[in-house]
């Protein structure tokens, strides 16, 4: 009468390939809307509450905290909002010339007294006046995704060419002729960025680090050479310290970071999974810290699909809204991001409704709607695969946090032996014990027999729950 602990997540490169329901990839593991801590115990991810509504039914392209003037400043349907409060009072700010380009992504860089964006097109300045002006030199990139600033200079590449473009000096609002291109290949050159005092130029094919010498004003480090480049522009992104490294989709379709002067696989198995995707280039990374813990965001819009990368646990999840009415996973509404120190917030601007969240972690629920967190195992044969074993029932240890009053649930189901039915859920009532936050459920019924077994653990309810572990007890036949 064996008790034998079921391994709730494993899997290549300590990463979970999350399948689709076709083919072999059906009986991998998956965790979906949750996260894991480094003790191994599993929790339900953070929850949206709604700090600003734009009342634009349409996506949060851009979110930016100015800290000049204590804005968020917000993009949506092609206008510009700021919002002014914690409490999330917002006001339209007047544009002059041409909107936002819409539905697509708008990128921010800080001059202390003006705000400069970027989405594709003309470079547009905001004041602290509360105006949206479109750059008016005439000597300035036109198709510009990305702004920004180093030693006073305002940097913008020039799509669809080799150029990165440069102000004058401590004068973003004139430009000449100036600019600098990746020298190791002709490379079309698809985001610009600045950290650490040098300038990322991201191509098709490669990467290069340049530096400001004082004098040219801008040359390649020696050595600042990667081969590895994006289609993917948006997906490029930094990681502040402690990570204090960069991520992105590479030209392969591999999520990569820099290590050394080479790039490194995040995790060879989600790869894997990445090329089945139709399209990824509109694919936007995201790095974001939530209490303390970082993440990287993989956004892909056109496969409704977000994958996150948890620098902490090592792990991949998947992260969506429960669409209750398909009964199915969306991406997750989360579509950019905005860190607001002053206020303690985590912002998060939805990708369809115009809204503006808070990211918190005691919340669970995605603005009053569900979160379906949930836990697939790999196939489970207790290290004999060829032996058959019968159920007679499991524990789980689980913790709670802030449960309501009344009684909840977590749902369980499982498969066997490489069928692609599941069996029925089963219910286990979790009632609130006063006094105590951790407890053993158990379930004693007869669950079948089974050569290999695949489990699915799911919580729909407004509680605060971990999964510390699974344990199955059975017999040998």
């Amino acid at each position: 009468m064996p008790i034998a602990n079921i391994p709730l997540f494993s899997g290549q490169d300590a990463a979970i390939i999350m399948g689709d329901e076709s083919g072999e990839k059906e009986h991998h593991g998956s965790l979906r809307d949750v996260y894991v801590d480094e003790l191994g115990t599993i929790h339900r991810r953070p929850g949206l509450t709604e700090y600003s509504d734009l009342s634009t039914s349409s996506p949060i392209d851009g979110l930016f905290w100015w800290n000049a003037q204590d804005w968020v400043l917000s993009a949506s349907n092609g206008n510009t909002y700021k919002v002014t409060d914690k409490n999330g009072s917002n006001t339209q700010i007047t544009h002059d010339n041409t909107d936002w380009a819409k539905s697509g992504r708008v990128v921010f860089a800080d001059f202390k007294t003006a705000i400069y964006g970027a989405d594709r097109f003309k470079i547009k300045k905001i004041t602290s006046s509360a105006n949206v002006i479109d750059m008016a030199d005439s000597s300035a990139p036109t198709t510009v995704s990305h702004v920004a600033f180093i030693d006073k200079y305002l940097l913008a590449n020039n799509l669809n060419s080799a150029q990165c473009h440069r102000s004058d000096v401590n004068d973003p609002d004139t430009w000449g002729s100036n600019y600098f291109s990746p020298e190791t290949q002709n490379d079309y050159l698809n985001s610009v960025i600045v950290a650490n005092q040098e300038v990322y130029l991201m191509g098709e094919r490669t990467l290069e680090f340049w530096y400001d010498d004082g004098a040219t004003p801008f040359i390649r480090e020696e050595g600042g050479f990667i081969n590895s480049g994006t289609n993917a522009r948006y997906s490029f992104g930094y990681c502040e310290p402690p990570i204090d490294n960069f991520c992105w989709l590479d030209h392969n379709r591999v999520p990569v970071m820099i290590s050394g002067r080479n790039t490194t696989p995040i995790s060879g198995t989600i790869a894997k999974y990445i090329q089945d995707f139709d399209y990824v280039d509109d694919c936007r990374g995201d790095y974001i810290v939530i209490d303390g813990r970082p993440y990287y965001i993989f956004s892909f819009p056109s496969e409704n699909e977000c994958l996150v990368w948890d620098f902490g646990s090592k792990l991949w999840y998947k992260w969506g809204y429960w669409n209750s009415v398909k009964a199915g996973y969306d991406r997750w509404r989360a579509n950019c991001f905005c860190s607001v120190p002053e206020w303690d917030y985590l912002l998060a601007g939805d990708g369809a409704n115009g809204k503006i969240y808070r990211i918190d972690n005691s919340v669970y629920q995605d603005d009053s709607d569900t979160i379906r967190s949930l836990v697939r195992t790999g196939r489970v044969t207790h290290e004999y695969s060829g032996r058959k074993k019968k159920c007679k029932g499991i524990n789980l240890r689980v913790k709670r946090s802030a449960l309501s009053t009344g009684t909840k649930k977590i749902l369980i189901r499982y498969r066997n032996d490489g069928q692609t039915d599941w069996h029925n859920w089963k219910e286990i009532s979790l009632t609130q014990n006063t006094g105590t936050t951790e407890s053993i459920i158990t379930y004693r019924k007869p669950l079948g027999m089974y050569y290999n077994r695949q489990w699915e653990i799911v919580v729909t309810d407004n509680i605060g729950i971990s999964i510390v572990g699974m344990q199955e007890d059975f017999d040998y036949l």
